[in-house]
């Protein structure tokens, strides 16, 4: 797939930056602002700010400043901020107006979309700090991608890219070159809902470098972009992260390989020594004429840990025993006690099966050599 192309415009236009409100969506000081807003909107268009606000608000932290656009073409677009949360550590810019024409409907995509950008905790966002392109350029292109299927009358989805041909710093001196579209992690905040029954969907917008650029438009599938960007320290707007794709990554691939060789090994040894300890467990079971009551599951482990990671599949397949595992162990504890010496083992253990799954399933490590390991890694 080729990218669309982005246009070229000048230097940084000032946005009044006012607080949030949602009874008076304009600057004070613009004239007449109903006069204003209904002249820049289109006829057909119909606002949804509210709406959208109240999105923005629930799944990614309180809008306590809009960027008012003064001057519009086809469409009014306006940038809502919501800042630095708790569950949020990343500011995050919503666009609103993009979605009061429709687009054009090709394949089944979306016919109304919104598009967002999430930008690190300490990036600059005052009227001064605006003068500077590099502060204000993520502003710039999100208006930019608002505003392009009205102008162009082409449709946006997600796991389209938008670069120049040939590829362009998307502001001077940045190593970003083109933009790619994702869809948010959160599923819950990929579509807003508006009263009247309008689904917008809501696109994230993240920075490309060259060597990602390169790399989607050598994949034939439309997920390419999902499966790179899988994590929201990937997608930031923040010219100090890393590199997903090119040689610097695979370095930084191949010498993380090594560590999760490491890791890998020492699991394979803890899933052995767990597997000797169900063997004893049930050679003294049947002596003894007993129930087994943990063996199987620990056995299980033993064998989906020696091949933890060869597969996908497999990796599930481990978590899965350990999530069993710690289930199991669990109910025969609580249902027992601890009368039996070998119920004391068992206790023991359920922290190294709840262990061996939030590292198989959770840690950033694991998702990155997986999914991102060069061929010589393997």
């Amino acid at each position: 797939m080729q990218p669309c192309i982005m246009s070229r415009r000048p230097g940084p236009a000032m946005e009044p930056d006012e607080p949030a409100r949602r009874d008076e969506d304009l600057p004070p000081d613009a004239g007449d602002p109903g006069k204003l807003r209904r002249g820049l909107t289109p006829p057909s268009g119909a606002s949804h700010l509210d709406e959208i606000t109240a999105h923005v608000e629930r799944c990614f932290g309180p809008v306590r400043r809009v960027l008012h656009e003064v001057v519009s073409d086809r469409v009014h677009v306006d940038v809502l901020i919501a800042e630095v949360s708790e569950d949020h550590p990343y500011v995050t810019l919503v666009t609103s107006g993009m979605s009061d024409l429709p687009m054009p409907a090709q394949d089944g995509g979306p016919t109304h979309c919104e598009v967002m950008i999430r930008l690190m905790a300490d990036h600059p966002l005052s009227q001064e700090a605006f003068a500077d392109e590099a502060n204000y350029w993520p502003i710039r292109r999100l208006k930019m991608i608002a505003r392009m299927p009205h102008l162009l009358g082409s449709s946006f989805a997600a796991g389209h890219t938008i670069a120049t041909n040939p590829p362009e710093p998307l502001h001077p001196g940045s190593e970003f070159c083109a933009l790619g579209l994702v869809e948010p992690l959160d599923p819950d905040a990929r579509t807003i809902r508006t009263k009247d029954g309008l689904e917008i969907t809501l696109l994230q917008v993240v920075p490309m470098y060259r060597e990602e650029l390169a790399w989607k438009l050598q994949q034939p599938a439309i997920g390419a972009l999902a499966e790179l960007y899988d994590a929201e320290s990937f997608r930031i707007a923040d010219a100090g992260r890393a590199r997903l794709r090119g040689e610097d990554w695979d370095h930084l691939v191949r010498d993380m390989s090594a560590t999760m060789a490491r890791g890998r090994r020492a699991l394979l040894l803890v899933g052995i020594a767990l597997g000797v300890v169900a063997c004893a467990d049930l050679v003294v079971t049947f002596v003894a004429a007993e129930r087994p009551a943990w063996t199987r599951f620990g056995l299980g482990v033993w064998l989906a840990t020696s091949v933890a990671q060869s597969s996908r599949l497999a990796r599930w397949l481990a978590i899965a025993f350990c999530v069993a595992a710690v289930a199991m162990g669990a109910i025969v504890l609580w249902q027992r006690g601890l009368a039996d010496p070998r119920r004391l083992t068992l206790l023991a253990t359920l922290p190294v099966y709840g262990a061996c799954a939030a590292v198989l399933a959770f840690h950033p490590g694991v998702r990155l050599w997986l999914r991102h390991k060069p061929k010589a890694a393997s």
